[in-house]
C-alpha cells in the first residue's frame, strides 16, 4: 500500500480535460521522481512523485515562486506495503503522459529503469514504452510527449540545481540526502502496529519526492525553453505555498532540522 499525498481534485486523471487543475486546453510539463533506500539485500523504491505545471506548446513564460502553480502526486510506502507499488504508481502516471503530457521530465531515467526492471513481474505498458523511447529521445513519435533528461551532461542533480539557479534553502533539501532517506525508510519500517509513529516518514518520503519532481520539472521546462526565470528561483517558497496542507511537518515549517 501506498499514501498519497495530492493537491488534485481527481489524482488519477491530471490529464482529463474536464478534472484538470489548470484551464483546458493548457499543456502540462510533468516532472518525475522516484526515491530509493537500502533494504538490507538491495536498492527499494520508497517513494515516487509526479509534478505537472502548465506550459505553453511552443513559447517560454517566466515564472515566479510566490504565482507558480501546479499539481501533484507524491507517495510514501507503507511499513506493510508491497516492493511493486512504486512501480504500478510510476507506470500508471506514465502510462496517460506518454500521450497526454507536453514534456515528460527526468532526472537520469536510465539509472533508475536499470533499478525498476528486477521489480517488474508483469508487463507495464508505461515504463516499458518511455524506457523504449528514451534511448532515442531526438526522434520523437508523433503525438507523444518530449522525452527531457536533465542529467544528459553527466551532471548530478546537486550540480544541476546549482546550475540553474534553484535554492531549496539550507534546511529543505537535506530531507532527500541519502542518508536521511534510508533513516526515514528504517523508522517506517519498525513502526508497524503504530500509526502515530508512521505520519512523520512517510510525510518525508513523500516530501522528498516531490521536491526532485518539481526541481527536475522545472529544469527540464528550462532546458526545452518553456519556463524561465530571473535570478535564483526560491523553489522552498513554491513548495510550501503548494504543499503546507498535505505534508505541514516538512512544509508547514522553515526550520525543522532532519
Amino acid at each position: 500500500m501506498l499514501r498519497e499525498f495530492s493537491n488534485l481534485a481527481w489524482p488519477k486523471t491530471p490529464y482529463a480535460a474536464d478534472m484538470r487543475p489548470v484551464a483546458r486546453k493548457v499543456r502540462l510539463l510533468t516532472g518525475m521522481s522516484i526515491q530509493w533506500a537500502d533494504d538490507g539485500s538491495e536498492a527499494t523504491p520508497i517513494g515516487a512523485a509526479a509534478v505537472f505545471i502548465p506550459v505553453h506548446r511552443t513559447a517560454s513564460r517566466e515564472i515566479v515562486a510566490d504565482t507558480l502553480h501546479f499539481g501533484y502526486r507524491s507517495v510514501a510506502v507503507e511499513p506493510d506495503g508491497d516492493r511493486s507499488d512504486i512501480p504500478a504508481f510510476v507506470d500508471g502516471v506514465l502510462v496517460q503522459a506518454r500521450r497526454e503530457a507536453e514534456i515528460i521530465g527526468w532526472h537520469s531515467f536510465p539509472d533508475d529503469l536499470h533499478a525498476l526492471r528486477p521489480l517488474l513481474t508483469t508487463p507495464r505498458a508505461g515504463i516499458d514504452s518511455v524506457g523504449e523511447a528514451w534511448a532515442d529521445r531526438p526522434r520523437r513519435e508523433r503525438s507523444t510527449a518530449l522525452l527531457v533528461d536533465t542529467a544528459d551532461d553527466g551532471m548530478q542533480l546537486d550540480s544541476a540545481l546549482t546550475a540553474n539557479r534553484l535554492d531549496f534553502g539550507p534546511v529543505l533539501w537535506r530531507y532527500r540526502a541519502p542518508v536521511v532517506l534510508q533513516q526515514a525508510y528504517e523508522d517506517l519500517t519498525v513502526s508497524t502496529g503504530q500509526p502515530g509513529r508512521q505520519v512523520w516518514p512517510t510525510q518525508h518520503i513523500g516530501a522528498a519526492a516531490l521536491m526532485t519532481a518539481l526541481a527536475t520539472a522545472l529544469m527540464a521546462g528550462r532546458q526545452a525553453e518553456r519556463l524561465t526565470w530571473n535570478g535564483t528561483f526560491d523553489v522552498a517558497k513554491a513548495l510550501r505555498l503548494a504543499a503546507w496542507d498535505t505534508m505541514p511537518l516538512v512544509f508547514d515549517s522553515t526550520d525543522r532540522q532532519v
